[in-house]
């Protein structure tokens, strides 16, 4: 699994090494893999961030290529901060400011390369350099973890005249779906977003690592569909849908649970999610734990068993899902006295009744919503800044 972080680049790659190594005991060799990543990236932010994490641990020297960059670093802004300031047409520093903004970036200085950005748009009336500013900041802020400015600057994206947008056409819609994926309420927005960010190329162009990882979609998106879709759109939009099979056909464990959704195979599909949990360590901005989504998923599935009958064998349904008699029993009562299902349950031959008579296909369909919006999942994922207001 070390391997896997190897799906992200640049500063989310940095990110995934500093959870880790809060996280858990670090090992000689994560250590020195985050160190010699963040010299690889000249990102002198990024070391002071990794000395930080790890000052319980153990005490990290000043490394000669930090003292030479950062010597480096202060000489490129003075003399590009010289050129700014003798430039009085607006669009011609913006460009500038740009620039100056990459290089904070490139070294880890986020908050300085935000307010460059901000300096750059402030009095420009040109599209194109506005969807620079705006492309800028929606990832200068996401990285800050301020998901708040992010989303605001992404709308701002997303006013912009069509030939203008146009050119981040990609960018727009997996920011879209970056976002919807931090929370339930937006989880079918998500959905519905998935096939605009899967694609048929290979894992080395994927072209969004700073964020997710290409495996990081397929997991999320299946996800996300066992959460809030029926079988029969999973079946099609998931299991036989070539272009997010492209994805999803990069991590073993998700080709099985597909194959076990899609056969029905209910013993099988809640352990075939739990196989997923050795991804979720790397998971800094999914909305959900993998415990949250499995007691979701198995009251979807029982949901989808009972309404193939008019009358539930339950000892048989125990075995069809690998669960207990009194297991079944349990959730089946919760769901009567939830208002879920209309139905009554014979504790002497272990058998669920219907009791809708002919409504069953409506009945079916309120039960799948129900189960959906009733079971309140637990927030993993604290959505950081998202009380701030605008400052533009």
């Amino acid at each position: 699994m070390d391997k896997y972080i190897e799906g992200y680049s640049s500063y989310g790659r940095m990110l995934r090494y500093y959870n880790i190594l809060s996280t858990e005991a670090a090992s000689p060799e994560k250590i020195t893999a985050a160190i010699e990543y963040t010299q690889r990236l000249n990102n002198i932010g990024a070391f002071a961030k990794l000395k930080e994490v790890l000052s319980s641990q153990l005490a990290l020297d000043e490394p000669q290529w930090k003292k030479e960059t950062a010597s480096k670093l202060f000489d490129t802004v003075k003399e590009l901060e010289g050129r700014i300031s003798a430039v009085y047409v607006d669009d011609e520093k913006a460009e500038l400011l740009f620039e100056l903004s990459d290089i904070h970036e490139s070294h880890g200085e986020y908050a300085k390369a935000v307010k460059n950005c901000l300096g750059a748009i402030e009095n420009i009336k040109n599209s194109t350099l506005l969807a620079k500013g705006y492309y800028r900041l929606i990832r200068l802020n996401i990285f800050l973890e301020n998901f708040h400015q992010a989303n605001t600057f992404l709308e701002k994206l997303k006013s912009l005249n069509d030939s203008v947008k146009a050119f981040y056409t990609a960018f727009i819609n997996f920011m879209s779906f970056f976002m919807a994926i931090r929370s339930t309420e937006n989880f079918v927005n998500a959905f519905n977003l998935l096939d605009s960010v899967t694609t048929f190329e290979e894992k080395d162009k994927w072209q969004f690592s700073e964020f997710l990882s290409f495996e990081d979609v397929a997991i999320f998106g299946t996800l996300i569909g066992l959460l809030t879709q029926k079988h029969k759109v999973n079946v099609e939009n998931l299991v036989n849908n070539s272009k997010f099979r492209n994805q999803a056909n990069t991590v073993p464990e998700l080709v099985v649970l597909l194959e076990d959704y899609k056969q029905n195979k209910f013993a099988n599909i809640c352990n075939d999610v739990r196989q997923l949990e050795k991804y979720m360590k790397y998971n800094l901005y999914f909305g959900q734990n993998i415990g949250s989504v499995i007691a979701t998923v198995r009251s979807k599935c029982y949901i989808e068993y009972i309404f193939a009958y008019s009358v539930v064998d339950m000892n048989l349904m125990a075995k069809m899902f690998g669960d207990s008699l009194i297991t079944v029993e349990n959730s089946l009562e919760e769901f009567i006295n939830a208002g879920t299902i209309k139905a009554k349950i014979d504790s002497i031959t272990h058998t669920l009744i219907f009791v809708q008579g002919d409504e069953r296909y409506n009945a079916y369909n309120a039960a799948v919503e129900a189960v959906t919006k009733a079971i309140q999942l637990s927030q993993e994922i604290v959505l950081k800044s998202d009380a701030m207001l605008d400052f533009i």
